[in-house]
């Protein structure tokens, strides 16, 4: 495609990329573009927006984004993707990051999206072709086109952008990044579906600067879902478990071969057990490290299918324990995605999506 631009992580400099402040600028998938005026009213009366920092700044104070258009010298530099970051980065200080302003993002979140399965709708093949979308400015255009109004207008759900829960915590990352506050998306399975499986599901966290942690929420539900609070998933124990947490847990025997048929997509299909799990620490580190992939994106080294405990599993082992770390830096991050096999740019297919397409080629580039 003429003048495509290569998906990359946000451009980060050596003092940002080493603490949460690295993951306040957009990468490019999750960067608003055109509609990024559309992300203001996201905040309950247009703010207070966030610094960067954790801390709330006035309405009509900085914002962590810019126009498009380039910046003067001087003035605030801008990463890869349009987000504007501050000369040296952002710093990350012990300012608490409101909850209602939280809550709102992800309440907004919610009236905008309707899962493909989960809704209980029974969307067309075409309508279910939404999900193939991974820019979110492509996902905001569906959404307005089908209804101009404020994002914080909630849709009926049949007329929801119909996605995952990888796009209800795109959209929520996007907004938490365009308001100033540190937030990623975190791959991994959860159980409080109500069933005991494990499902396949993404998350997202944000950095609280007075709490000193990231605090993990899930925008797919209301902020009380069969006992978890969705708001700080985390109080209600391990019911979110990263792709790396259960992979190690497995390859230490502590999840044993039975018990791994029980991390998956669905107890009604196939795509479960440690296959998948493997595949999906990759799909984590490519979140994480801003490439918010889709779920059935495959790539690298994912197309080899070592089954067996005596396979090699030395390459994804060691991402996973990289990936354990929560404070990780994103450099970490980057610098690991380089190596061979576990960058989405090699060989990216689109593997069994809701749209019916299989192994179908497609191209990180906008």
């Amino acid at each position: 495609m003429s003048g495509a631009t290569e998906v990359t992580t946000a451009t980060t400099t050596a003092d940002s990329s080493a603490g949460p402040s690295a993951w306040v600028q957009q990468s490019a998938i999750t960067d608003p573009g055109r509609h990024t005026a559309l992300f203001d009213a996201l905040v309950p009366d247009g703010g207070p927006r966030q610094d960067g920092t954790g801390s709330a700044v006035a309405d009509g104070g900085p914002r962590r984004h810019a126009p498009v258009s380039a910046m003067s010298d001087g003035g605030a530099r801008r990463g890869g993707t349009g987000s504007a970051v501050a000369d040296g980065g952002p710093s990350v200080s012990g300012a608490s990051t409101p909850a209602a302003m939280v809550d709102a993002v992800c309440g907004a979140v919610r009236g905008l999206v309707s899962h493909y399965v989960g809704a209980g709708i029974a969307f067309s093949q075409e309508r279910r072709a939404e999900a193939d979308s991974r820019w979110v400015e492509d996902i905001v255009e569906s959404i307005v086109r089908r209804d101009p109004r404020a994002l914080t207008e909630p849709r009926e759900p049949v007329e929801r952008f119909v996605g995952c829960c990888r796009d209800f915590t795109a959209l929520t990352v996007a907004a938490l990044r365009h308001h100033g506050i540190p937030a990623r998306s975190r791959v991994g399975f959860a159980n409080y579906f109500g069933d005991g499986f494990w499902y396949d599901h993404v998350v997202a966290e944000y950095w609280d600067g007075g709490a000193g942690r990231w605090v993990r929420v899930d925008a797919q539900f209301p902020e009380e879902w069969n006992g978890v609070n969705m708001r700080d998933i985390d109080t209600a124990g391990p019911r979110f478990r990263g792709a790396a947490e259960v992979w190690l847990d497995h390859r230490a025997g502590r999840i044993d071969d039975e018990q791994i048929l029980d991390y998956g997509a669905s107890p009604e299909l196939p795509l479960a057990g440690a296959y998948f799990v493997r595949n999906y620490v990759l799909i984590e580190l490519a979140h994480l490290a801003g490439i918010e992939t889709l779920l059935w994106d495959t790539w690298g080294a994912m197309l080899q299918r070592p089954l067996r405990r005596t396979d090699d599993h030395a390459l994804v082992d060691r991402v996973a324990t990289v990936l354990l770390d929560r404070d990780v830096s994103r450099e970490t991050l980057e610098e690991l995605l380089a190596e061979p096999g576990l960058d989405p740019h090699t060989d990216t297919k689109i593997s069994l999506s809701p749209s019916g397409a299989f192994q179908q080629p497609v191209t990180l580039a906008r």
